[in-house]
């Protein structure tokens, strides 16, 4: 994983207004990397797990609806 400053950085560059750490084992994560989109409501809409390739990412950008 990436250190916590980076991660703090890219999340204030996406807009983030807080990062919290959470246990994996309790989200059923079964891999790393593991992104979730979440909703304004909580709710998870996509995850993907393992490296993403570039229509992986594409798809990511779609998701959360950033330009490309």
């Amino acid at each position: 994983p990436k250190p916590k400053v980076d991660a703090a950085y890219s999340g204030r560059l996406a807009g983030l207004t807080r990062i919290t750490s959470v246990d994996l084992d309790a989200l059923m994560v079964r891999g790393t990397p593991t992104l979730f989109v979440v909703d304004g409501t909580g709710t998870v809409r996509f995850v993907w797990v393992g490296e993403l390739d570039f229509e992986q990412t594409r798809s990511v950008m779609d998701a959360i609806g950033a330009a490309y």
